[in-house]
């Protein structure tokens, strides 16, 4: 008697004929595992899970000739025996499959464009845990949405037309701060819902997401789930489970919800698309804005990309008219410009780290009750500590960087690896008691408000204080609500918050990252100056923002000041242009890292004379170098970058390297395609 068994949920279905009375035909799966080898494994299915198991799966097994316990990504069911003999899987993870063959897709190309392995690329695109626990949001009051103005008209109603197509294309929302991109956003959420389908936000920083949930939950409810690292994962897959059973209308998180299962995705959103949050530091070193590229293409939806200073690949692409530029000049309140203010500090007497111009403008918002923002970017107290007698700094004896004196903690820190030093009271390497402070964060400046402004609310947000779950919310409520007078951080408050009461922003050392070795040092400079710039004025009262620099005259500062975004996108795009940077050229950053700084150099330089030997036209290779840090936790780093202007041609030459590279446990291989960062 014969009985035929659907093995459910294939892609596509496999349909196994069983002779009960004579012989069963065996089940076997292909995995793949978070780890860098590039290649799929077959292990045979037990008589218990050949009806259950499916692509898509998670399952326990043994890897290795450790033979430890691992979790593998079901990628392919079969009935193909291999000649070898294989392992069997113990057990699966889930009751129903956990991904696609559009997520697999999408991880293959995860996979070839980043030049990971397949297991790693749905390491991302899958949550980690498979217990759930329900995440409720604070009941609101529902409001109705702001009127919008010509423009936001005028943009809400082209980008409409791709939603009702079902048409994939990108748009650039290039809004100047104030302009009420948001309210945009909450517009186009609304279209796509209206059809039935979900609408992803992403942020840049979980710093953001308390302000942005309220701002959408006032317009759509309890129907928006949430995903960022500060989440528990049984929240995060709470929250996964709710948008891929589609019980939600809103996505919304930060670069790695980006991944968030979709199923009737409707419109993708990027809020400060320049961010670069966006780009990931780990295998695989993605960037979501080009993954919500590829997503976007696949489903057949819009793109859309927010920003006051957009990256100048962007508004390049933009000019290109690969990109449809959509511009937002006019503010939302009624001041148009904050009133800029540049303080050099080579002319100032006083050895206080606030100007007097600052001082003075900080007294009088105090006086009439308005709020400030200082920003610094910068954290702890002071960034160096040095012998006066011989010169020695106190450096981290695992990097190769100098360590930050943290007051808080009475400890010397290094921002790299977390390694501590207790404070010290003489020169480790001649005796001398002569020890000295140099330079601030953005405790030194909490502390000298607080001294000059006696009976002033006083705050700081910076990652010493909000490593607390919670504490980001707390603080931003908290001025928000007019408990804190002056709130001092770093980046986290530069971009995206609205206080309409903030009529003063300090800057204190603003050409500050100007001086990092990276070609894109000015661009992060004018976006980081522009955006805490506009903080300021966001109400209906003057906003004022003084900016304190040692380089008062770098093109980068005044171009801040005249608040001319097109000013310094002409300057800069020469300068790329003239080094052949990006947009005018595509790069692969290749670094090799390990304990043993000879192996290291060894083996850089064995990539190099090997892609060289391989070289085509039109490609270059810049290096082999230390990289500007060059030793991180224990580890010397030394890089090539290769350049071009085909992404295929680089991709091939990485490769190379990859395969050549060897299983030499004490070395690792870091391929960054892409790369936004030169450190």
């Amino acid at each position: 008697m014969k009985k035929s068994i659907t093995i459910p949920n294939k892609s596509p279905s496999i349909r196994v004929e069983k002779d009960q009375e004579k012989h069963t035909f065996d089940i076997y799966v292909n995995l793949v595992f978070n780890h860098p080898l590039r290649q799929s494994f077959t292990y045979k299915v037990p008589k218990e899970l050949q009806e259950t198991i499916a692509l898509g799966h998670r399952v326990i097994t043994s890897f290795g000739r450790s033979g430890q316990p691992m979790m593998g990504y079901v990628i392919k069911v079969h009935q193909q025996k291999p000649v070898f003999k294989c392992k069997e899987i113990t057990e699966l993870c889930d009751d129903l499959p956990i991904f696609d063959s559009r997520t697999l897709e999408l991880a293959n190309w995860l996979s070839e464009y980043y030049l990971c392995s397949l297991g790693e690329a749905l390491a991302i695109c899958v949550p980690k845990a498979t217990q759930e626990k329900p995440v409720s949001l604070k009941k609101v009051q529902y409001l109705d949405y702001l009127p919008l103005n010509q423009e936001q008209k005028e943009a809400v109603d082209c980008i409409s037309q791709s939603i009702q197509q079902q048409q994939f294309h990108s748009y650039l929302l290039f809004g100047v701060t104030g302009s009420g991109k948001t309210e945009v956003y909450k517009y186009l959420a609304q279209e796509v819902v209206k059809l039935g389908r979900q609408a992803l936000v992403l942020v840049p920083e979980i710093a953001l997401t308390p302000q942005t949930i309220r701002r959408f939950q006032s317009s759509f409810g309890d129907k928006i789930a949430i995903l960022h690292s500060r989440l528990g994962p049984k929240e995060r897959y709470a929250n996964w489970k709710l948008i891929h059973t589609g019980k939600v209308d809103i996505i919304l998180g930060v670069r790695s919800a980006i991944f968030s299962p979709s199923k009737r995705l409707g419109i993708i959103i990027i809020d400060e698309e320049h961010e670069q949050t966006y780009k990931s530091g780990d295998t695989p070193r993605y960037h979501a804005r080009q993954v919500a590229y590829k997503i976007a293409k696949l489903k057949g939806i819009p793109l859309v990309l927010g920003s006051a200073t957009p990256s100048l690949e962007t508004l390049y692409h933009g000019e290109q008219k690969n990109i449809t530029v959509l511009p937002l000049v006019e503010r939302h309140s009624t001041h148009q410009k904050q009133n800029m203010i540049l303080v050099d500090m080579t002319k100032e007497k006083s050895k206080s780290f606030i100007s007097k111009v600052l001082f003075d403008k900080i007294t009088g918002c105090l006086s009439r009750k308005e709020q400030v923002m200082i920003f610094l970017n910068k954290r702890g107290y002071s960034p160096l500590l040095i012998c006066t007698s011989c010169g020695h700094t106190l450096k981290c004896p695992h990097c190769d960087i100098s360590l930050t004196y943290h007051q808080s903690r009475k400890q010397m820190l290094c921002h790299y690896c977390g390694h501590a030093h207790p404070t010290i009271t003489f020169c480790p390497s001649c005796e001398s008691k002569s020890i000295s402070l140099k330079g601030y964060g953005t405790e030194r400046i909490e502390e000298e408000l607080r001294e000059s402004f006696v009976s002033a609310r006083i705050s700081r947000m910076d990652m010493d204080s909000t490593r607390k779950k919670g504490a980001h919310e707390k603080i931003l409520n908290d001025f928000k609500d007019g408990n804190i007078d002056i709130l001092i951080g770093t980046q986290m408050i530069a971009k995206g918050l609205h206080f309409p009461n903030v009529t003063l922003v300090g800057v204190v050392l603003a050409d500050l990252s100007l001086h990092i070795p990276d070609f894109r040092s000015s661009e992060r400079t004018f976006s980081l100056l522009t955006q805490i710039s506009g903080r300021a004025g966001r109400g209906e009262k003057q906003g004022d923002v003084v900016i304190q620099t040692y380089l008062p005259d770098n093109y980068v500062i005044q171009s801040v000041q005249s608040q001319d975004y097109y000013a310094f996108y002409q300057r800069e795009l020469e300068d790329r242009r003239k080094f052949a940077y990006p947009p005018f050229s595509r790069l692969i950053k290749l670094l090799v890292r390990g304990k043993n700084e000879e192996k290291v150099i060894q083996k850089i330089n064995h990539l190099f004379h090997l892609i060289r030997s391989k070289l085509t036209q039109g490609i270059e290779i810049l290096g082999p170098a230390p990289a500007p840090l060059t030793k991180i936790n224990n580890n010397f780093r030394w890089q090539l970058i290769i350049k071009g202007r085909r992404m295929k041609s680089l991709q091939n030459m990485a490769c190379l390297a990859q395969e050549s590279f060897g299983k030499e446990k004490s070395l690792y291989l870091e391929i960054d395609v892409d790369p936004l960062s030169m450190m």
